[in-house]
């Protein structure tokens, strides 16, 4: 019977049932294996991070234990001797201050597969401690087990089941977009191209092209990308834009912003010319919205105000610390003032 771990990368995996947890076990650390050339993630991610390490290594000698830290992971070989799978910055540093007979507590895990052995050690070390893995570490890495034949590169849900494990906190259309990223690097044919905001920065700017609302000398307008999913919102920047300009940098009122169309997902049918003028539909249809308000105003003589299309009346509960999840918490229709939230109900 697999125990709880306290580390969530690992609970995920044993709530997947690809690995078992023994919890915790005392070990010294001149019996625990290190063999620093496996931690291929690692590797890749850049090398070791002499910031943690002196942060770890501090730690230990002022208060005794490593703050902020799951204890390092082990797993046992054929003869039950423990192999350090994850804390090598931890253990590195414990033994620094305390010596080989340091004795530190490890959490024991055993991998049903090896499919589920990569997958959590690129989980746990993609990427050095406290820095966010980039797409491409983690495409390098999904690549590897592709090549390796643990992952089917044509099976999509098996790459999702994979992604979904080694970076569960990232939106859908991250994921997408590295499940796409795998596919490319292993030579499967991808309809469909996502595009995060880094890597359309970076390609429009090869051609000249701004994003984000920079000014643009040549068009003396301002660019910007425009998603079927961000219309209302980039429409609303480009408003702002037209009535302020940048004060910053000294740039003009008055002037439009330049769009570059994409998509959010693949389009209905994967008709991508009805998609993107939906995109320019869909534009032109917040403009119409907010002309009919105006029109209105003037025929009813009087001031637009907000309220005449938008109250606001609840807030989700979000605040976990402070708020329960059993009522929305509600806002004062005259002031906006956001009220107390209601009691939670009795349980059943």
């Amino acid at each position: 019977m697999s125990q709880t771990s306290k580390n969530f990368r690992i609970q995920l995996a044993i709530d997947k049932g690809g690995v078992t947890s023994h919890g915790i076990r005392k070990y010294k650390i001149k019996d625990i294996f290190r063999d620093k050339t496996t931690n291929v993630p690692r590797t890749i991610a850049g090398g070791e991070d002499l910031d943690n390490r002196a942060h770890i290594k501090d730690s230990i000698a002022n208060i005794g234990y490593i703050e902020r830290s799951n204890p390092p992971v082990v797993y046992l070989d054929k003869n039950d001797n423990p192999c350090l799978f994850d804390g090598f910055h931890s253990t590195d540093a414990a033994e620094a201050v305390e010596g080989e007979d340091y004795e530190m507590n490890c959490e024991v895990i055993e991998f049903h597969s090896e499919l589920e052995k990569n997958i959590l050690q690129q989980a746990l070390n993609i990427g050095l401690p406290c820095k966010e893995p980039t797409k491409a570490e983690m495409a390098l890495n999904l690549q590897d087990l592709c090549e390796q034949g643990l992952i089917d590169k044509n099976n999509d849900a098996e790459i999702d089941a994979a992604i979904d494990q080694l970076c569960p906190e990232r939106g859908d259309t991250f994921k997408r977009g590295l499940r796409n990223m795998v596919k490319r690097a292993t030579g499967v044919p991808v309809k469909f191209r996502s595009w995060d905001a880094t890597e359309s920065k970076k390609m429009l700017a090869n051609h000249g092209i701004g994003t984000g609302g920079n000014w643009n000398d040549n068009k003396q307008g301002y660019e910007s990308v425009l998603k079927n999913a961000t219309a209302w919102r980039e429409m609303g920047k480009a408003a702002s834009r037209f009535r302020n300009g940048d004060v910053n940098k000294g740039n003009p009122t008055h002037r439009p912003t330049y769009m570059t169309i994409g998509l959010g997902g693949e389009p209905a049918k994967g008709n991508f010319k009805k998609g993107r003028h939906g995109v320019i539909d869909e534009t032109q249809e917040v403009f119409d919205n907010y002309m009919y308000y105006f029109n209105w105003c003037l025929k009813q003589g009087k001031e637009p105000e907000l309220s005449d299309i938008a109250r606001f009346s609840y807030v989700l509960p979000q605040d976990m610390s402070c708020e329960h999840d059993k009522a929305p918490i509600p806002i004062d229709d005259h002031t906006n003032m956001i009220l107390d939230q209601p009691p939670a109900p009795p349980e059943d």
